[in-house]
């Protein structure tokens, strides 16, 4: 399973773009969590209505908001998406199929795609084409460790 974690403040109209392309990939196995640091837009009923399991985190930024995310992950990956970015419909199949052929490697950073870049129709062609994947991809048995060995 992938947990998607995704801090949000007030994201509420970035949030809805994100959790529809989420909602419209093709792989299945998945969650997602979104930290809310505090909102008062609306940003929690938009992740209620896509069915994000909401935890209300510390208004202290996105780092910390991240902790807490793969903190209460269930998945064996974490991918960490910022409200204001969009996936293409292969992304998360991208995903799992680097991490099961590339066992030996814990952490995964790719470019990441701005979602006003994708309303270009050549960015919009290779995101569809190509699932282009953004943000940052992890094993999360690597945080377990960390927090384990230094208090991560």
């Amino acid at each position: 399973m992938i947990s998607i974690v995704i801090p949000a403040r007030n994201e509420k109209e970035n949030l809805k773009d994100l959790l529809e392309s989420i909602d419209q990939t093709t792989y299945d196995d998945y969650e997602v969590i979104v930290v809310d640091g505090g909102s008062t837009d609306g940003t929690k009923h938009v992740a209620d209505k896509y069915d994000a399991r909401v935890i209300g985190g510390p208004q202290e930024g996105p780092a910390v908001a991240r902790n807490v995310g793969w903190e209460n992950a269930r998945g064996e990956f974490v991918y960490f998406l910022d409200a204001d970015r969009l996936i293409g419909p292969k992304t998360l199949n991208n995903v799992a199929e680097a991490f099961e052929e590339n066992s030996e490697v814990d952490v995964f950073h790719v470019e990441t795609v701005d979602k006003f870049v994708t309303d270009n129709w050549v960015s919009k062609a290779i995101a569809a084409e190509n699932g282009a994947l953004t943000g940052k991809q992890h094993r999360a048995e690597i945080f377990r460790k960390l927090k384990e060995v230094i208090g991560l």
